[in-house]
């Protein structure tokens, strides 16, 4: 929800559940459909909801779950809905092959654009232009389009920058980029004011990218689910590697995230019939799902190599470092793993090094422990007097000889 107060999923039975997102417990369930629920989007002015399901069936709802209006609007499963900036229109895609452009007091298709060659996997509305962005399945094409043009000249221009089905996308919120995931288990960043790509991102571990979504308040992050179940965190810029990825977050396809409005928190669900929520690891944590069926054996041989790496950095570098913003900040300092290893010794302060004794001579003179040192014999000399014998107390008896 936009408040981030809220988490509502949709299941394969047709079931809206919604969640707390501070104490993660559910809230309430609903049957919302009779076909298993593909896709549902709020409105930006957060008062209405919209769901499509497997039968072509689209809902209207308002906040409290109350059924308003219902109506067919594709003969094929639908696959993403999203509100125009006014909330008046909203789109939607299908397997059909095509994108629809509704009205919603009506709720009546006005246009209907045509242009993939097979089903359409994703579509969303640019935040502020009057621009739909979608995906196809079989063509494996992004297409822009405009959806005020009549029926002459609708497709703005074609995008041929996967190999594989183009499973989602997003606009960021500066409005310029253009992240797209496929099926080639590659993410690319576009920038539509040139239509080239910017930034393009393969993970060595990447599966089919299924979802993907910006962060809120940093545009140069942005996350991705793969199909191997795992989330992998990417920047823009800092190379084609993802900056931190976490393998096996779920045991199924991570169909999709969203980011609490905060940015603090992330959102996963998947097809293993769970959500899990997400938070920033502590410094010097390794990044790893607590709530998974790990042997604390894995987990330990984890952390030694995060600390082996993060001694190898700070031996090259001069220190451990990682990129500052939300998803790190620089350190420098040499730290332990807790219960696997023990802390570095401390280093020697600077200082003049012991004085050595010269190469064939006598050794150098020791420091006094508790008196003067005895006397010595010069050589060549008499040997020094020897002290005389203790005497003994008046009556006592007479000393040792």
């Amino acid at each position: 929800m936009p408040d981030g107060r809220r988490v509502l999923t949709c299941s394969q039975n047709g079931e809206f559940t919604l969640w707390n997102a501070a104490s993660f417990n559910f809230e309430t369930i609903l049957q919302a459909h009779n076909n298993p629920v593909r896709t549902a989007t709020v409105s930006h002015s957060a008062n209405w909801l919209i769901s499509a399901d497997d039968s072509g069936q689209i809902k209207y709802w308002q906040m409290n779950f109350n059924n308003l209006k219902q109506t067919q609007a594709h003969g094929e499963p639908i696959r993403g809905v999203s509100f125009s900036p006014t909330d008046l229109k909203f789109a939607t895609c299908a397997d059909d092959a095509t994108i629809k452009i509704f009205d919603f007091a009506r709720a009546k298709a006005e246009t209907t654009l045509n242009g993939h060659g097979g089903d359409v996997r994703c579509v969303q509305w640019h935040d502020t232009k009057s621009v739909v962005a979608s995906g196809g399945g079989r063509d494996c094409v992004v297409k822009l389009w405009d959806p005020r043009v009549g029926s002459q000249r609708q497709c703005l221009s074609t995008l041929h920058m996967h190999k594989g089905s183009v499973n989602c996308l997003k606009w960021n919120q500066n409005g310029h980029h253009l992240v797209t995931g496929s099926k080639d288990a590659s993410l690319k960043v576009t920038d539509i004011r040139t239509l080239k790509t910017i930034s393009s991102h393969v993970g060595p571990y990447s599966k089919d990218i299924a979802s993907v979504t910006w962060h809120p308040h940093d545009e140069r992050v942005f996350t991705s689910g793969a199909a191997d179940g795992s989330i992998a965190y990417w920047i823009v810029g800092a190379g084609s590697d993802p900056h931190a990825e976490v393998r096996g977050a779920h045991e199924s396809q991570t169909n999709d995230i969203a980011w609490h409005s905060a940015g603090h928190l992330l959102v996963s669900g998947s097809n293993d019939n769970a959500i899990k929520f997400w938070c920033r690891n502590r410094p010097g944590e390794v990044a790893r799902d607590t709530t998974s069926r790990v042997t604390k054996a894995e987990y330990a041989q984890e952390a030694i190599i995060a600390a082996h790496q993060q001694a190898i950095a700070a031996t090259q570098g001069g220190g451990i470092g990682s990129t500052g913003g939300v998803l790190g900040s620089a350190s420098t300092a040499r730290a332990a793993v807790p219960g696997l290893s023990r802390p570095p010794p401390p280093r020697a302060p600077p200082g003049p090094p012991p004085p050595q004794a010269p190469a064939g001579g006598p050794p150098p003179p020791r420091a006094p422990t508790g008196g003067p040192p005895p006397p010595q014999a010069p050589a060549g000399g008499p040997p020094p007097p020897r002290p005389p014998p203790p005497r003994a107390p008046p009556g006592g008896p007479p000393p040792p000889t």
